[in-house]
């Protein structure tokens, strides 16, 4: 990267890490300081929270060190646009937006929504199904607007999901034993991304046949290898909900 796009760069850079920093020192500062703990009275220098203390202040020292070169570099009535620049480039083959870029970043976001929002609180297995058929479909149909389509529909989910985590309504829907209201609302995603890729390939035969393929491996992945490390590798599951409950009744027999 050249010293004039990296300056550039460097703007974002430096005002993410300092936000990030933030965030850590602010964490950190809900950790006990100084406490009494069986009689016993901690002094403030041995509390736990003197590292994400440190660190955050840290990072945050530097990201705003790194945002003040970049600022005297780029110039403060420029750094709009040099931020702008970054996103869509002088070129449609520069930025951010560009194709390659757009598609490794979907990539990014596919496996943050996984990893962080779906895994912690949705049963393995069918949030694993649903990653997969998303993923597998968006790259192997190998059609630009579909893949935009698909990008747009999953987004809608992930924000409905978020708000359906964030709110509490999943608590309040949760009372009983066994219940789990995020895996019926993950399966009812998954219904609903199944159903709008389909029509969206029904009448192309070589999209149809791409689809199914990629179907197939996507519902097959995760109900082998689940199985597998859960009751032969004795490998417990990140989040074992209602699918994994009813796998656990077939297998040792509960009914």
């Amino acid at each position: 990267m050249e010293k004039e796009q990296l300056r550039k760069a460097d703007l974002l850079t430096g005002f993410i890490f300092f936000v990030f920093g933030l965030w850590v020192v602010y964490e950190g500062l809900k950790m006990p300081m100084a406490e009494s703990y069986g009689g016993v009275q901690n002094v403030w220098y041995v509390s736990p929270a003197l590292f994400p203390l440190a660190v955050g202040t840290a990072i945050a020292l530097l990201g705003l060190g790194l945002f003040k070169v970049a600022l005297s570099s780029v110039g403060a009535s420029n750094a709009v646009t040099a931020v702008k620049s970054l996103f869509v480039g002088e070129n449609e083959d520069e930025g951010i937006t560009s194709e390659g870029n757009f598609r490794f970043l979907t990539i990014v976001i596919l496996f943050v929504c996984y990893v962080f929002l779906f895994i912690p609180r949705v049963d393995f297995l069918i949030c694993s199904l649903l990653f997969l058929f998303t993923f597998i479909n968006m790259f192997h149909l190998e059609n630009p607007v579909l893949f935009r389509k698909i990008l747009k529909v999953f987004s809608l989910g992930v924000v409905v999901t978020i708000l359906f985590f964030a709110t509490g309504i999943d608590e309040i829907l949760g009372g009983g034993e066994g219940s789990h209201p995020g895996d019926w609302l993950t399966t009812a995603f998954l219904v609903i991304m199944v159903t709008y890729i389909y029509r969206q390939v029904k009448g192309n035969d070589q999209l149809m046949r791409r689809f199914k393929h990629g179907t197939i491996v996507a519902f097959a992945a995760p109900f082998i290898l689940g199985p597998v490390f859960k009751f032969f590798l004795l490998v417990p599951l990140p989040y074992e909900g209602s699918v994994v409950e009813f796998l656990d009744m077939l297998w040792y027999w509960e009914f």
